[in-house]
């Protein structure tokens, strides 16, 4: 299964890509399906009972996934999978396993409890938008949800609507909108976008009587009919030529930030292209234009106050597991196997 390297990224078992696929490294022992409890979190206890059946579900899906002919996984990357859950006999399972389904329900009942403490609740909406994300990920894998998966899937759904609640209690979106509003207008000179026509060609020597016939009066597209790998992006008008100042910058220097209409940018090497450019248009830089890219930069408040609680959580919760299953790592938040496979075959 996959060693995680955040606390709130914690995959779905059924998701092929995310878990049939990522190296598994847990042991190949084989637990004793007893049937008392096998982990204990803040008192609340797991049972063995539901450990197999979890192991049982994920089992349904390895081989519902074994039947699809579109599947990438080759058959013996399944059975390697299939042997960390399956035991040797009805009496026993494996270890590996076992730990990965441990986790995930010491996770469910950890959020639960930090859900309690923030006052909020998981809501119906939580749980139908959870469910539809699964869905679509199992549904891409081309395996047929049979009632055996069941207990797996609606598991997995719990788990995601919780981490929705818990994101939603502490990730306040007008906190969001201000945090990068504010990062906006002290960058707006970045965001404002310059439309350009381009020249390249493979040496700078090219590219620089290139840039010597246009100082001297050459029309730019004609320069570029002679001379331009690429005659098409010479032509000005295509949108799609608009970019971002600090994009530009990033490839012609600080000229890029203050060129207006008319200028000439270059010769730069450019991934092994010699570019000139042109502008032909200037345009304002919108917040709405700029929220995608800043987004996707800008580490949210929120998001990391919930990486932050559930990490606290994981290393200070009360949590016991049977030695025979394995260890609880309050760093990784995750139920480790036993180091020692024969530690686990026999029933105690």
């Amino acid at each position: 299964m996959e060693r995680r390297s955040s606390p709130v990224r914690r995959v779905a078992l059924l998701c092929t890509a995310l878990v049939l696929l990522v190296g598994l490294t847990g042991c190949n022992g084989r637990a004793p399906a007893g049937r008392g409890p096998v982990a204990t979190v803040e008192g609340h206890e797991i049972s063995m009972d539901r450990v197999q059946e979890l192991m049982d579900a994920q089992v349904a899906y390895i081989n519902a996934l074994a039947k699809v002919k579109t599947t990438s996984v080759t058959p013996e990357r399944l059975a390697e999978v299939l042997t960390q859950y399956k035991g040797e006999n009805e009496h026993t399972l494996g270890t590996a396993g076992a730990a990965q389904v441990l986790s995930v329900l010491v996770d469910v009942h950890l959020f639960q409890n930090l859900l309690e403490k923030e006052g909020e609740k998981v809501t119906a909406a939580d749980r139908t938008s959870a469910k539809t994300a699964l869905d679509q990920q199992i549904q891409q894998s081309g395996v047929k949800v049979t009632s055996a998966m069941q207990p797996l899937i609606d598991t997995e759904v719990e788990r995601a609507a919780l981490l929705t609640a818990l994101r939603r209690a502490k990730v306040d979106p007008k906190a969001r909108e201000d945090q990068l509003r504010k990062i906006f207008e002290a960058n707006k000179e970045n965001f404002a976008k310059a439309c350009v026509q381009q020249i390249a060609t493979s040496g700078e020597a090219e590219a620089k009587a290139a840039a010597n016939r246009i100082k001297a009066g050459e029309d730019f597209v004609d320069v570029a009919n002679d001379v331009s790998l690429d005659k098409a992006i010479a032509q000005p008008g295509n949108p799609q030529s608009c970019v971002s100042r600090g994009t530009l910058a990033g490839v012609f220097g600080d000229d890029a930030m203050t060129a207006k209409t008319g200028d000439l940018l270059g010769p730069a090497d450019a991934q092994g292209a010699w570019l000139i450019v042109q502008i032909w248009d200037e345009q304002d830089a919108s917040f709405e234009d700029a929220r995608a890219q800043l987004e996707s930069q800008v580490p949210d408040q929120g998001e990391t106050a919930v990486k932050e609680l559930i990490a606290k959580a994981y290393a200070t919760a009360d949590v016991d597991i049977d030695r025979r299953f394995g260890t609880w790592n309050g760093v990784t938040g995750e139920v480790v196997p036993p180091v020692d496979p024969l530690a686990a075959i026999h029933q105690s």
